[in-house]
């Protein structure tokens, strides 16, 4: 028998009559406050699910349904969501710090305010997804962000090779240090070499060279 219970009043929100909670199916679960620390929830299907402050760190949810549920304000610290289905979702003010996240779908999806640093968000989709967040020293190599909302989007560090961000909102977007070989700009144009490195500066003794 499997418990869910609040993480915070210790009431219980969710019974499952398994051994573990893979594959787990049910269509939208009020389960706001949930402590799924460590669970292993592989395959779930949870769409329309309320998981509003949720705690998923160390979590397993590769392959999980969460279309449209709303997320704000959860936790998923080194959890792994590789594969998942997170189309839509609101993931505002989450914590995603070190989670995997490895061709993801986060197309649509809104992350503002949310923690990303150092999360593998390689190969994931996130068109149109509103990523005023925080990504440093996040790798996004090979990741879709066409038309996504890259306002003020922290990216210091991140990497970024590959990645196509054509039709992107990139106004106030922090690129200092990025990893930007082969990547696609907001006109559709490949950025230019060291664009994100710190600027140059000529040797004192060049500005007499001839």
């Amino acid at each position: 028998m499997i418990e869910i219970k609040h993480r915070q009043s210790g009431v219980i929100l969710l019974k499952v009559d398994a051994p573990s909670l893979r594959g787990f199916k049910t269509q939208s679960a009020k389960l706001a406050g949930g402590d799924f620390t460590g669970a292993d929830l592989t395959g779930v299907r949870l769409p329309y699910a309320d998981l509003r402050q949720c705690k998923f760190d160390n979590a397993i949810l590769r392959g999980a349904d969460l279309r449209y549920a709303d997320m704000a304000g959860a936790s998923f610290r080194n959890a792994d969501l590789s594969e998942a289905n997170l189309l839509e979702a609101d993931m505002v003010g989450c914590e995603l710090q070190h989670a995997k996240l490895v061709k993801a779908k986060l197309a649509y999806c809104r992350l503002t305010g949310s923690d990303l640093s150092h999360a593998d968000l390689s190969h994931c989709d996130l068109m149109s997804a509103d990523m005023r967040a925080s990504f440093k020293n996040a790798i996004l190599t090979d990741a879709k962000l066409q038309g996504a909302n890259l306002t003020g989007t922290v990216l210091i560090g991140a990497n970024l090779v590959n990645a196509n961000m054509t039709g992107a909102t990139i106004q106030g977007v922090q690129l200092f240090g990025a990893k930007l070989d082969g990547a696609i700009n907001a006109l559709g144009k490949p950025f230019p070499a060291n664009r994100a490195g710190p600027p140059r500066r000529r040797a004192w003794w060049k500005f007499w060279d001839s």
